[in-house]
């Protein structure tokens, strides 16, 4: 209630709104490892695009909207819009890779191609190699089985950084295919709370 609740205008990245706001607002944000939250999560491909192309434009808008505090800092303005620097300039990487593919002739284009290969292969190794520490770490190997996954949903999010910020003031598409989870796969007891009443004149 302090920093304004749950405006209604934000209808898409709540949590991450209310996190930057808390975190504007000087209050310390902590892990409760004990917390249980059921979400809903793409299951395909094709989910997942729709999902982060929506949540990739509304992000962008929360950046504009938190726009003073964001840019503010050099380095908070840099962080902040990072993932779409990196994925514009992983679509320059390809379409010099792609050019140099199709037989492009051009002396600039054969000297950047090398580079843009390695800067892709760089950018790729990325998630996998994660993937492949977490396995160290855990000494199970069965991880890397889903090395695969990582890799694949990175290039996807990164087209989607690219559409969404092409298309920042289309009207949000909307995330398909809830995904229920049965009370019993879930650990511990989970308590059903039921909402309170909306005053008159608060936002629900």
């Amino acid at each position: 209630e302090a920093i304004g609740g749950f405006p209604a205008s934000v209808t898409v990245g709540v949590d991450w709104d209310l996190g930057v706001r808390l975190i504007q607002h000087s209050y310390r944000c902590a892990y409760a490892e004990a917390a249980i939250v059921a979400t809903e999560r793409p299951a395909t491909v094709r989910e997942f695009w729709r999902n982060e192309v929506r949540w990739r434009r509304a992000h962008l808008h929360a950046l504009w909207r938190h726009r003073g505090w964001f840019f503010q800092s050099r380095q908070r303005a840099v962080q902040s819009i990072s993932f779409y620097l990196v994925a514009g300039a992983v679509a320059g990487a390809g379409a010099v890779g792609a050019m140099q593919l199709a037989g492009f002739r051009l002396s600039l284009i054969r000297r950047a191609a090398p580079v843009a290969l390695l800067f892709l292969a760089w950018v790729g190794m990325r998630r996998p190699a994660f993937v492949a520490a977490v396995a160290a770490h855990s000494g199970n190997m069965r991880w890397l089985k889903l090395a695969w996954g990582p890799l694949v949903l990175l290039w996807v999010s990164f087209l989607a950084a690219t559409r969404a910020a092409l298309t920042v003031f289309h009207k949000q598409i909307n995330f398909q295919g809830p995904r229920p989870v049965p009370q019993e796969k879930l650990p511990g007891k989970v308590a059903v709370v039921e909402s309170p009443a909306v005053r008159p004149g608060r936002n629900p």
